[in-house]
């Protein structure tokens, strides 16, 4: 009898065990990809693609020409100032692409840019940050 109680316990300790540890997933795309087949990325262009972009996903809040407390003096608003900044990829792709909760993600305080922009922006800058 006790030999019985006792392999109970140990079985219901381990589908305790086992319902705990189940397979979890931190992203829900990894369970679930996104389909960017239909995000056009060709002949990227910093006014046509980029900017709507920047504007829509409310970056001019803190880094705009006209923000009273610019995001660490960088500002995104116009190409000429974009470029003052350094290299593009380090200040926009970077923060975009970085996890939730750290301290560079970006947009603050927003929805996150979806993965078709995050792919634009890629785009604009593996083709040298144009503005044509």
């Amino acid at each position: 009898m006790k030999s019985i109680l006792m392999s109970i316990i140990f079985l219901s300790l381990w589908l305790v065990i086992l319902s705990l540890s189940n397979c979890t997933y931190k992203n829900a795309t990894d369970v679930y990809p996104i389909d960017t087949s239909g995000c056009k990325t060709a002949n990227m262009s910093y006014t046509n693609d980029i900017e709507p972009i920047i504007r829509e996903n409310h970056c001019y809040t803190c880094h705009g020409t006209d923000s009273n407390s610019t995001g660490n003096g960088i500002v995104l608003e116009g190409y000429a100032n974009l470029l003052k900044n350094g290299v593009p990829d380090d200040i926009i792709y970077r923060d975009i692409t970085a996890p939730d909760g750290t301290i560079n993600h970006m947009p603050g305080g927003y929805p996150d840019v979806s993965p078709c922009e995050i792919l634009k922006i890629k785009a604009w800058l593996d083709q040298g940050y144009k503005d044509n």
